[in-house]
C-alpha cells in the first residue's frame, strides 16, 4: 500500500507497526521509521519502501520529480492519504503543490483510495485538489464528523464513510 507523509499517517503507521507481512511504499521518513521495526529476532516485520527524491526537512518527506517517478514504478492495492481538507466539491486537497503531486500519483497507481481525515478537515478545501470525490473509495474519520453537512455530502457523492 501507499502511505503519504503527515501527522495523521504517522499515527496510522504506529498502529500498523504491530502487523507483519505488509508492503508499504511511502515518502514519509517518520512513517518509514515507525514501520521499519524488527521483531525480537531482528527480522523486519514488514517490507518498507522509502521513495527517493528531494527531502523536505520541515515535513520530513521526500518530494519532487524523482519521487513521482519512483511512485510510477509501483502498483498498490490501496493508497492511504491524509489531505488538508476534503469536500464534495473539491475532493481531497492539499495546501502545497508538491505534496498534492505525491498524493495524486499514489492515488493514480492504487486500486483503491482511502482518505484519512479527522472531523476538522471534512467539508473544507485547500489550494490544490489531488483526488476527485468520485475517485475516493472510502473516507475514515472520527465520530466528531457524524453530524457535519460535509460528511453527508461526501456520502451522497458515493464515498463509503467509516467513523472510527
Amino acid at each position: 500500500m501507499f502511505l503519504d507523509s503527515g501527522s495523521t499517517t504517522t499515527i496510522l503507521a504506529e498502529e500498523l507497526a504491530s502487523l507483519t507481512g505488509l508492503t508499504i511504499i511511502t515518502n514519509g521518513l517518520k512513517v518509514a521509521l515507525k514501520l521499519g521495526a524488527a521483531d525480537d529476532a531482528g527480522n523486519p516485520r514488514n517490507n518498507i519502501i522509502l521513495l527517493g527524491g528531494r527531502i523536505d526537512a520541515a515535513v520530513q518527506a521526500t518530494f519532487g520529480d524523482d519521487t513521482i517517478n519512483d511512485i510510477h514504478r509501483f502498483r498498490a492495492d490501496m493508497a492511504l492519504l491524509s489531505p488538508v481538507g476534503i469536500s464534495r466539491q473539491q475532493g481531497a486537497t492539499s495546501f502545497e503543490h508538491h505534496e498534492a503531486a505525491i498524493a495524486r500519483a499514489m492515488a493514480q497507481q492504487a486500486q483503491r483510495v482511502v482518505i484519512l481525515a479527522d472531523h476538522s478537515k471534512i467539508g473544507h478545501g485547500s489550494r490544490v485538489s489531488y483526488v476527485k470525490t468520485a475517485d475516493i473509495d472510502t473516507v475514515i474519520t472520527d465520530a466528531g464528523a457524524r453530524s457535519l453537512a460535509g460528511l453527508a455530502a461526501l456520502q451522497r457523492a458515493g464515498a463509503k464513510v467509516i467513523l472510527a
